[in-house]
């Protein structure tokens, strides 16, 4: 830097930080009478502010769009777990979805409570990532799934919650019953009862390999 000698261990005084204002100032003047290097010196930052509740599919809008990321809730009550499904599907899933850019994870799964069941809960702890995949008529669909152990209070294992958005049901399930209800990812009913008395975080995936590419 211009103008700012000193000897090792020597701070800088208000004198030398002037100085080195003034040969900041010199060099831009200099700079501002050669166009061909001023064009260059000083590129003004351009800042992007992302809106909140948008998805990552929104600000990623090329191939890393395809893998979603999603937070699920895994609420158990009298041996019973809380699964969702779609009106007139086979198959049920856990509760709670994408999680939005610049949001904590355990924040994702709590406001989807919210938002589906008009609940709230307490993410105890995290249990796992399950890694799904599969193909569709639009092409391959690739997400990963982080599942919480959420307390939620409210919520009667007795009675089926009553659904906030018309897209979606929820039932109550045994625990040592998944199978039945058609979990999906698949893997669920057989590394989910391990993970929930196990201390540690677990992992799964449906994926065998990955999908060719053009898939």
């Amino acid at each position: 830097m211009v103008g700012l000698r000193r000897s090792r261990g020597q701070p800088l005084g208000p004198s030398a930080t002037l100085s080195a204002r003034d040969g900041a100032a010199k060099r831009r003047e200099a700079l501002g009478t050669r166009p061909e290097v001023a064009r260059h010196a000083y590129l003004p930052v351009r800042r992007i502010a992302i809106p909140p509740r948008m998805t990552l599919r929104a600000c990623y809008p090329g191939p890393m769009a395809a893998v979603e990321l999603i937070a699920r809730a895994v609420i158990v009550a009298g041996g019973r777990i809380l699964l969702a499904r779609k009106p007139g599907a086979s198959h049920t899933f856990l509760p709670g979805g994408h999680i939005e850019v610049g949001e904590p994870a355990a924040d994702a799964v709590l406001r989807e409570l919210r938002e589906e069941l008009g609940v709230s809960g307490r993410v105890e702890r995290f249990l796992g990532a399950v890694e799904h995949g599969w193909q569709t008529p639009a092409g391959y669909a690739h997400e990963l799934n982080l599942l919480f152990l959420v307390a939620a209070p409210e919520l009667d294992p007795t009675i089926a919650p009553r659904s906030r958005e018309a897209q979606l049901q929820f039932l109550w399930q045994p625990v040592d019953r998944l199978d039945a209800a058609r979990v999906e990812p698949r893997v669920l009913p057989a590394v989910l009862p391990r993970w929930l008395v196990a201390g540690g975080a677990g992992w799964a995936s449906t994926l065998a390999a990955p999908p060719e590419a053009g898939d």
